[in-house]
């Protein structure tokens, strides 16, 4: 089962199946945001006066912003991948991935952030990553209900 092909969104077991590939694409993430948020603070800081630059500083100016600019696209992709993978990415700078999913026929996010080992972190569609509060007992026996429901459906003749 894909979180595309389902409509109910994801599980506690299928977000946290994720993980391994998701922890990833935030670990580059996480780490590509930080290096380009260091680089424009020192080009800020540094190109104060391009005019009274020499030639040779210009240039190397130009290389440094050249890869930052080339940073950034692979955060995009970053980004994009996430996207592919149908999780939200609001705050994954942070360190967070939000997984679409139901609790009581309520659409909410079950919630990971990096270093977690497993999704078990929830929060509402319009409350943020740091709103979020720990998943209770009602959404693991949903959570496990539509997986049992959903293996039946799979092993059917």
């Amino acid at each position: 089962m894909t979180p595309s092909n389902n409509k109910q969104g994801f599980t506690i077991a299928t977000a946290t199946e994720t993980l391994p590939l998701v922890s990833r694409i935030v670990d580059q993430l996480v780490t590509l945001a930080r290096e380009i948020s260091d680089t424009q603070e020192r080009l800020a800081f540094t190109v104060s006066d391009r005019d009274d630059q020499s030639d040779v500083y210009s240039t190397e100016l130009r290389s440094v912003e050249a890869g930052n600019d080339k940073k950034s696209l692979l955060l995009e992709g970053c980004i994009d991948e996430l996207l592919e993978l149908n999780t939200l990415t609001s705050n994954v700078t942070d360190g967070f991935v939000d997984f679409p999913a139901l609790r009581n026929e309520e659409k909410i996010c079950l919630c990971w952030r990096q270093g977690e080992e497993k999704v078990m972190h929830w929060h509402r569609i319009d409350e943020s990553c740091k709103q979020r509060r720990l998943v209770d007992l009602q959404l693991v026996q949903k959570s496990v209900e539509r997986q049992l429901a959903n293996a039946a459906t799979v092993l059917k003749p």
